[in-house]
C-alpha cells in the first residue's frame, strides 16, 4: 500500500470501519481517577490520554483529537497532543488534527507544513488535517500543496453540523449556496489527486445532520472522503451517512467522528476499570450500527 490518504482512509475502513474516536479531553469530563492529588492538571491529562489510545487502539482505525483543548492547557498540552500523536501512529491508528486552521499566504504555509510535512522536524505531523476555507481558496491552497505532495489527507469544511450552519452555509450564490460553492471546489482540487483506490485524498465536512444535503453534496464531490460528524449528541441520522458513501456495498468514504458519545460519563467519580468498560462497550455497539448492511 501507498501512502496516499485516499487508499490508507478507504483500507482502513475497511479493516476496521468508519468511526473515529474524538479525543476532546475538557478538564471537566476526565474521570477524577485519572486526577490523582500529586498530579498536575497536564499529567492527568497524558494518563487520561495515553489511556484512550490504548484502550480504543484495536477497536477503531481513526483518532481525531481536536486542537483546541490541548492548547487549553499551554505549551505542556502541546507536548502531551505530541505524545499521542507518535503513540497513536505506533498503534496502527491514522490521526485526523481537528484544528480547523484557515489564514491566507505564508501564514496557511506555515500551518500546512506544521501539522502535514513530515520533513519539517515538527512533532504535530498527522496523516489528515481539517481546514477552514471561509477567506477564500487562498486560505486553502497551500494546505493542498503540502497535502498533495507528501500524500496527507485535508479535510475542507463544506456543510457543518452545528445548528448555526445555515447563517452563512446556506446563502444564496451562483446554482446554489456558500456549500455548494466550497463543494465545487473541493471537487475540482479532489479530481487532481486520486490513489489507487479512486479516492482523493481532499475530502470534505458533511455534517450527519443533514441527510438529503448530504447526498446532494455527495454527487458534486463523488471522491471525496466525507468526515460527517453529528451521530449521537447531535442528533445525526444513519440515512445520512448512507448519503455520503462513495461505494454504498463497502461502506467506504465516510469518516463518523464520535467525541462525547464515546468519551463522557455522568459519574466523574466513576472507576477506571469500568470507565474503560464503558467506553469499550460504547465503541462495540458503534461498530456494530455502523457495519449495518
Amino acid at each position: 500500500m501507498n501512502n496516499h490518504w485516499g487508499d490508507l482512509a478507504t483500507a482502513k475502513t475497511l479493516e476496521r470501519g468508519p468511526l473515529c474516536v474524538g479525543i476532546d479531553p475538557a478538564w471537566e469530563n476526565i474521570p477524577n481517577s485519572f486526577k490523582q492529588d500529586n498530579l498536575s492538571r497536564c499529567e492527568a491529562l497524558r494518563n487520561y490520554c495515553r489511556f484512550m489510545i490504548e484502550h480504543v487502539g484495536n477497536l477503531v482505525g481513526f483518532i481525531k483529537p481536536q486542537s483546541a483543548y490541548f492548547e487549553a492547557y499551554g505549551s505542556e498540552g502541546l507536548k502531551v497532543l505530541s505524545e499521542i500523536i507518535k503513540l497513536a501512529k505506533s498503534r496502527s491508528l491514522l490521526v485526523v488534527l481537528d484544528a480547523k486552521r484557515g489564514d491566507i499566504g505564508a501564514t496557511s504555509e506555515a500551518y500546512a507544513n506544521a501539522y502535514l510535512n513530515p520533513t519539517s522536524g515538527s512533532d504535530l505531523e498527522v496523516d489528515c488535517m481539517t481546514v477552514n476555507p471561509f477567506l477564500g481558496p487562498e486560505t486553502v491552497m497551500p494546505f493542498i500543496d503540502v497535502a498533495n505532495k507528501f500524500g496527507k489527507g485535508l479535510i475542507i469544511l463544506a456543510r457543518t453540523s452545528n445548528a448555526d450552519a445555515g447563517w452563512i452555509q446556506d446563502i444564496p450564490c451562483q446554482n446554489g449556496n456558500v456549500s455548494t460553492k466550497i463543494s465545487e471546489f473541493i471537487c475540482r482540487e479532489a479530481s487532481k489527486n486520486t490513489g489507487d483506490a479512486g479516492v482523493s485524498n481532499i475530502g470534505a465536512v458533511v455534517g450527519a445532520t443533514y441527510s438529503e444535503e448530504a447526498g446532494n453534496l455527495r454527487s458534486l464531490m463523488p471522491n471525496s472522503i466525507f468526515l460527517m460528524p453529528g451521530i449521537g449528541a447531535q442528533g445525526g441520522s444513519s440515512e445520512a451517512l448512507k448519503n455520503g458513501y462513495i461505494d454504498a456495498q463497502s461502506r467506504t468514504g465516510v469518516i463518523v467522528p464520535v467525541s462525547r458519545g464515546v468519551t463522557c460519563v455522568e459519574d466523574p467519580n466513576i472507576s477506571e476499570a469500568l470507565y474503560r468498560e464503558t467506553i469499550i462497550k460504547r465503541i462495540q455497539n458503534l461498530n456494530a450500527t455502523l457495519r449495518l448492511r
